[in-house]
């Protein structure tokens, strides 16, 4: 017996697949060179400050000279420079949009706590080398004395350290904001402005910092 069931044809449904925006590499590049530009900027005007915030109360502050705020603004920039890159460029995977300011706020956070105890671990061999470089040692005992400042860094990663974390932590601060700063004019739409907005944020807002770690008055600096 025939009942009169109506037959269901299914067909599949077509199927449109959009694909998956690629993130633009050139921004992430940008991103990370320039934030990096700033850390080695902040990094070499912090650890001046910093030294100058261990003078002595009674003793009167005053600018180092020439050769030894050379060799601790190398040390100060180095530091910033083995940890901003590779932090920028894994964390901001995807700068075709700004980043949360919590993630930029945590970022600066790491970098004040990172850089003051790398800074202090640095800071034996940069006293060393400056010594040779101000002849106040024999060439002799160069290679023996850089290991005993390196040995000597283990000790200083958490004395010298835990004395520059405060400076580290104020410094952080700037560098979060400048950071942030970047991130969001990185991630504009407009070509000119993404491309150029970034540098003048970095070369700009470090250069600043630096003058002012240089030449600022040396008592408002040790506070």
């Amino acid at each position: 017996m025939n009942s009169n069931v109506p037959v269901i044809t299914r067909r599949p449904a077509n199927l449109i697949l959009e694909p998956a925006s690629v993130p633009d590499h050139k921004r992430r590049r940008r991103l990370t060179a320039s934030v990096t530009l700033l850390g080695c900027m902040i990094g070499a005007a912090a650890v001046l400050v910093s030294i100058m915030g261990q003078t002595s109360q009674f003793d009167e502050a005053s600018h180092m000279p020439a050769l030894p705020t050379a060799f601790f603004m190398a040390a100060g920039s180095l530091v910033a420079l083995l940890i901003t890159p590779f932090a920028i460029y894994h964390v901001r995977d995807n700068a075709d949009h700004a980043a949360n300011p919590l993630i930029w706020i945590g970022l600066g956070i790491g970098f004040g706590i990172t850089w003051a105890f790398l800074e202090g671990a640095l800071t034996p061999l940069t006293l060393t080398l400056l010594s040779y470089a101000e002849n106040q040692a024999a060439q002799s005992t160069l290679a023996s004395q850089i290991i005993d400042s390196i040995l000597g860094g283990i000790r200083s990663f958490f004395v010298q350290g835990a004395l520059m974390i405060v400076t580290g932590l104020l410094f952080g601060v700037i560098f979060c904001l400048g950071g942030f700063a970047i991130d969001v004019l990185n991630a504009r739409q407009t070509v000119r402005l993404s491309s150029i907005g970034p540098w003048a944020v970095s070369i700009g807002l470090g250069t600043a910092i630096l003058a002012f770690s240089l030449f600022g008055p040396p008592e408002f600096l040790r506070t």
